[in-house]
């Protein structure tokens, strides 16, 4: 467990903590789930005023929505992801292997 002294964070050694069962770790967690839902409990209700003033969206699908067809909502929607694998793969390949995360 020589890595929780290092200096550097980031996402890999928070699931890391996580799986060591870190107390601090999962103290923080804790208190940000409990932060998250108290300004959610908080904020619902005046935004639920806004939501519920809006039309009635229980029976509504995306293509019903902006009136194209199934297919062409479906093909947009594969476009993006194709897109978006394409930029994680450029950005991966661009980026340095950290190698102390190899290691651990």
């Amino acid at each position: 467990m020589n890595f929780l002294k290092k200096k550097s964070w980031n996402p890999y050694v928070v699931g890391a903590l996580i799986g060591l069962l870190a107390v601090s770790t999962l103290a923080g967690i804790a208190i940000g789930g409990l932060a998250g839902s108290g300004l959610y409990a908080h904020f619902y209700p005046s935004i639920n005023s806004v939501i519920s003033k809006g039309p009635s969206l229980e029976y509504y699908t995306i293509n019903q929505l902006l009136g194209v067809n199934q297919w062409t909502v479906i093909g947009v929607l594969a476009v993006m992801v194709l897109i978006i694998f394409i930029g994680v793969e450029m950005y991966e390949g661009k980026r340095k292997v950290n190698k102390r995360l190899i290691n651990l």
